[in-house]
């Protein structure tokens, strides 16, 4: 995987390109996801931090507009956190799958549960 960043995570499945990607790529795939997750709610904190303090200063007049800002920005924040945490499993699945590939059989279609044990 030469682009370990979210866009990269996010992106792959949807463009086929985790297809190829062996069990050692996913596996950093779900990590830069992990990494990512942590990274986004450690912001927004801050941003909640930095929010209150500035609200808080009587010099400071323009909160009004600066919080449509960050309601806009909070508002997709949380959905964007749970699709990373998303594809960050997703790849760790896909690895846990390369890695066991030799071990796996595919349940065939129509199968009923006594069949399968």
């Amino acid at each position: 995987m030469n682009n370990r960043d979210v866009y990269a995570l996010m992106t792959s499945p949807a463009m086929g390109k985790s297809d190829g990607m062996d069990a050692a790529d996913l596996r950093i795939a779900a990590d830069v996801g992990r990494l990512a997750v942590n990274d986004y709610l450690r912001g927004l904190a801050a941003i909640g931090n930095i929010t209150f303090w500035a609200c808080e200063n009587e010099n400071y007049t323009d909160h009004v507009h600066d919080l449509e800002a960050l309601a806009v920005l909070l508002k997709h924040s949380a959905h964007m956190v749970r699709a990373t945490s998303f594809y960050s499993d997703h790849a760790d699945y896909m690895a846990d799958l390369n890695d066991n590939s030799d071990d796996f059989e595919p349940i065939p279609p129509g199968a009923s549960a006594d069949e399968i044990i």
